[in-house]
């Protein structure tokens, strides 16, 4: 049952070929303790059963009392789906869920219950966990990586250099800030990658008060095909190159002066070059992967059995000394 005394927050799911996760995602949204809840589903074109997933859900939303829209559009990319999203929700308080992770029971209630009291904050965060899914196996990281500044200064500059949390998924905003800040506005909608900077640059900048919650109230699920990152730099830089285009297209539009962008634009910039340096690591690793198989292949062939195992890591770490133990 919907409780009109509670303030209506529009949750937004952009959904593509997720048939295998998104149950979890859609279990967890029932699960809430806040009753006031507009579930806006985004298929972006989806191939496999991801829609058929989601209206076998729709009974147990009505019982629920939760409002759920569903959009079905041509694939477009992630921030086409997003912006459908917002130009649709109806809500006081809008937030953003990822179809294949999953949010606790407190999520909206901790948030929502907050800013429903305090009239003097436009926006609040949680913390988060992340889990490694290995072959239907879970592996939680009870820790919190980005702690959280209390009440920090110059809350965009944090955020560039990723002092606090970046996941957009962990933050809750008012709608009449969205609006104040020209989110729904100025989004961009062409292809992309990523719509982080999209949504976190413009609230960051026009320094509307945020609560933060230490509390991993959500539950960011990480895939086996994910662990290693990049496996080259140039599909990391293609990656980021993405980024810093959403960083100069929010940052362009932000109603703040010339120099303040440029200097904005310089941090997002320096950003850039320090995220591809730290992922020169994870993509040796990432190559060492790759050439441990290769060479576990090729001693297999050498020595006619395939009973062979090699240890990534310390492939990674002695390679030589590895392949000798295998073959002796």
């Amino acid at each position: 049952m919907r409780n009109s005394q509670q303030g209506k927050v529009s949750m937004v799911v952009p959904c593509y070929n997720k048939e295998k996760s998104i149950g979890a995602m859609l279990d967890s949204v029932l699960a809430q303790e806040w009753d006031n809840i507009e579930l806006l589903l985004v298929n972006d074109g989806s191939t496999d059963g991801t829609r058929y997933v989601i209206v076998s859900y729709l009974p147990k939303f009505e019982q629920r009392g939760y409002e759920v829209k569903i959009f079905d559009q041509e694939n477009g990319g992630c921030c086409k789906a997003v912006h459908t999203g917002f130009v649709n929700m109806t809500g006081d308080y809008y937030c953003l869920v990822d179809a294949d992770d999953e949010i606790e029971p407190q999520y909206v209630s901790k948030m929502a219950g907050w800013l429903d009291k305090h009239d003097e904050y436009e926006w609040a965060a949680c913390g988060y966990k992340s889990v490694n899914v290995i072959d239907g196996k879970r592996y939680v990281n009870e820790k919190t990586q980005y702690p959280f500044p209390q009440d920090c200064d110059n809350l965009l500059t944090h955020y560039i250099f990723r002092r606090v949390i970046t996941m957009v998924w962990i933050y809750m905003i008012r709608r009449s800030y969205m609006d104040k800040c020209g989110m729904t506005d100025n989004f961009c909608t062409e292809r992309s990658t990523t719509y982080e900077p999209l949504i976190m640059v413009p609230p960051a900048a026009h320094g509307g008060r945020i609560k933060f919650f230490d509390e991993p109230l959500y539950r960011y699920n990480v895939y086996a095909s994910d662990l290693f990152g990049f496996e080259s730099l140039e599909k990391a830089k293609s990656y980021y190159d993405d980024y810093l285009r959403m960083y100069d297209w929010a940052i362009a539009r932000l109603n703040i002066g010339e120099s303040d962008k440029k200097r904005y634009s310089d941090m997002a910039h320096l950003s850039y070059q320090l995220e591809l340096f730290k992922q020169l690591p994870q993509i040796m690793r990432a190559q060492s992967h790759t050439l441990a198989v290769q060479t576990r292949d090729l001693i297999n062939r050498i020595s006619k059995s395939d009973n062979i195992h090699i240890d990534v890591t310390a492939f990674y770490d002695r390679g030589y000394d590895t392949v000798f133990r295998a073959i002796e």
